[in-house]
């Protein structure tokens, strides 16, 4: 019977997310952890950072920041950018990489935040160390601190 299926079922589903998805469905479940620890272990590496834009932002919402930057670039002598929760730093990266004069400093609890139900992001991925590397000290101040004592 599967024999049958399976060309009827590739065919019908060409996307590849419901295919994997179906193949996945077939292995026994340790090695599908095993298969996903492996695979979620590659993204916090700088190697998949330096390559990946990791953010929670679309690619419209980057580029009208980049767009407001560039004006603001045109109209002042400086141009200070603010970020609160960076995560893994992928929008000031964005940004920095694509505008001239701009300052970016970013804020963050980095791998220290306390892992709970309302993150959204796992504990321990990004370190302070990590984002510093690929972000790079030109133009990037990185603050390891709770915001609200760091604006302070």
């Amino acid at each position: 019977m599967i024999k049958n299926f399976l060309p009827y079922f590739l065919v019908v589903n060409n996307n590849k997310q419901k295919i994997k998805k179906f193949f996945i469905g077939l292995l026994p479940f340790g090695i599908v952890k095993i298969i996903q620890d492996k695979n979620r272990k590659k993204l916090f590496t700088e190697v998949y950072f330096m390559n990946n834009y990791v953010s929670d932002l679309t690619e419209n919402e980057k580029y009208l920041l980049l767009s407001y930057l560039k004006l603001l670039e045109k109209r002042k002598k400086e141009v200070s950018y603010l970020e609160i929760g960076i995560y893994s730093g992928s929008t000031i990266r964005f940004l920095k990489e694509r505008t001239e004069k701009t300052f970016f400093t970013g804020i963050d609890l980095f791998e220290d935040f306390k892992p709970n139900d309302n993150n959204t992001h796992f504990w321990q991925n990004y370190t302070i160390d990590t984002v510093r590397k690929v972000l790079g000290k030109e133009r990037a101040k990185l603050i390891k601190n709770d915001s609200v004592k760091a604006l302070k």
